[in-house]
């Protein structure tokens, strides 16, 4: 489950409120009277029971928090909603092992530490037995036991087990997983592209309306002698639970179910000239079957979409690093280890560009290379380890009195360069000499001692059609000029 459903499921976990405590009658009622309406048969015999299955879905939803506020609001919808047909106390009664049968599913599926909302074929397995299979087997033999000994039933005690437990179990299964799906969904597993999927969607659509059509009109299954049963539902469901998310499944499943329950209650016959008992159990198994299918098929597809979804993931972590490596090692490759600025072989790539940029429009630039003077007698006198961070600091210094669209780097050993596009020879001197000034005033500061430093700088300005080299080689005269003139000074090449 992921982080998103994981926060949801402890949003709704907290105590219920008086909206929950409304809304469980409620739901519970409505469910009684529509299936006593519609999904019951003549003879009494439900094809689908979801009030109990109401009442799992509760207690799941906030993990047993309310309980006995639940239970007993249970108990009374159900006395209220019997009260045409039985006494109160015998709808108490039959509420009563309606909340003991969801109590006893609650219990089984918190012992089984099932996850919630059933979206993995291991948990909707076991939720299967633990409630559609032994808590409404239970609930049925209790169920069947109140009706025998309050003789409200003319059916052998066997027959009320089989049919309460039928009913209750196909509730379970249509009506619990919706209601988790509904109030735990995962909103990462979204809808599939609208686009692309409108055109099967709506087939399926019309599809659909033409079996309801020729359903609500068949008579004994067959039109013309043309068998036509609820079998032509499943295409569109098994669609519905490849393409959409479990919530759609579940509430495509649930629609088709209550049709198929309502047509045999109604005595349309839909899967043909069979006595009323035969057919309530056909279309019980006919239900059974296809929801089982669609729910196994949906938290199929769902965990094929959640392990996609890992696994994209994990290739964009992947990727992400690999990519953060590849910039790590670009930047190694194009920096200087000690100073952090550009080393030789980028400040070629770059001057190259700069140099073809400066050729291809008339646009100014210059060459400043610097070296420390008497470089040799720092190491000598404060060792090697103090040379470095003479350079550091050199380097630093650099980067202050240079503009954002310079390039520094260093060339080798004491020597830097920098490469000043769009300015004149005049503005290159004016810069030399500020960092020429600048480092005069700001000594280096090695194991609490000032080292004064200074640097020779040769400045020369691209020429048309001059190359890189040539370029170089004019700025390292110059600087080597300034070095013969004293050090400490700033030397302009010619021309």
């Amino acid at each position: 489950m992921s982080k998103d459903a994981s926060d949801r499921i402890m949003r709704v976990s907290q105590a219920p409120g008086w909206q929950a405590y409304l809304l469980l009658p409620i739901l519970y009622f409505v469910a009684a009277k529509f299936g006593g309406a519609f999904t019951t048969s003549p003879e009494g015999m439900a094809v689908i029971w979801a009030p109990n299955a109401i009442v799992l879905g509760m207690l799941l939803i906030y993990q047993g928090k309310g309980y006995w506020r639940f239970a007993l609001l249970a108990i009374a919808a159900e006395a209220v909603g019997d009260w045409p047909y039985y006494n109160w106390w015998q709808g108490a009664i039959f509420g009563m092992v309606d909340v003991a049968e969801a109590t006893i599913a609650y219990l089984l599926i918190r012992r089984m530490q099932i996850k919630l909302p059933l979206v993995t074929l291991n948990d909707l397995s076991r939720y299967i037995l633990a409630g559609p299979v032994l808590a409404t087997l239970l609930g049925g033999l209790m169920g069947g036991a109140a009706l025998t000994l309050l003789d409200l039933a003319h059916e052998p005690y066997q027959a009320l087990v089989r049919i309460w437990w039928f009913g209750d179990a196909l509730g379970m299964m249509l009506v619990t997983p919706l209601m988790l799906l509904l109030v735990m969904q995962d909103e990462r597993e979204m809808l599939p592209n609208v686009w692309f999927s409108r055109t099967p969607t709506i087939m399926m659509g019309l599809y659909t309306c033409a079996v309801l059509v020729l359903l609500a009109f068949a008579h004994a299954g067959s039109i013309y002698h043309v068998s036509v049963t609820p079998t032509l539902l499943l295409p569109p469901l098994l669609y519905v639970a490849v393409r959409y998310r479990p919530v759609f499944s579940a509430i495509a499943t649930c629609f088709a179910a209550i049709i198929v329950a309502i047509l045999i209650a109604k005595g349309h016959k839909p899967f043909g000239g069979l006595a009323s008992s035969e057919e309530l159990m056909l279309g019980q198994e006919f239900i059974l079957m296809i929801s089982i299918l669609t729910l196994v098929f949906s938290a199929l597809m769902s965990q094929i979409r959640e392990n996609a979804y890992k696994l994209e993931s994990r290739v964009a972590d992947r990727t992400h690093a690999l990519n953060q490596a590849n910039d790590e090692l670009s930047r190694l490759v194009k920096t200087d280890a000690l100073t952090g600025l550009y080393n030789r072989r980028a400040f070629y790539e770059i001057a190259l560009g700069e140099c073809e940029r400066s050729g291809r429009y008339p646009h100014p630039m210059v060459m400043l290379l610097l070296d420390l003077d008497h470089f040799k007698s720092i190491n000598d006198l404060y060792g090697h380890l103090a040379g470095d961070q003479v350079l550091c600091h050199f380097a630093q210094l650099l980067n202050t009195a240079a503009r954002s669209s310079d390039t520094i780097a260093r060339y080798g050993g004491e020597e830097f360069v920098i490469l000043a596009p769009e300015t004149t020879i005049e503005e290159g001197v004016i810069l030399a000499e500020r960092i020429r000034i600048l480092l005069a005033e700001n000594p280096a500061v090695v194991l609490y001692r000032f080292i004064p430093i200074t640097a020779s700088i040769g400045v020369a300005a691209l020429q048309p059609g001059e190359s890189l080299d040539k370029l170089l080689h004019r700025a390292d005269m110059a600087m080597y000029q300034a070095k013969s003139e004293g050090r400490n000074r700033v030397h302009k090449a010619s021309c």
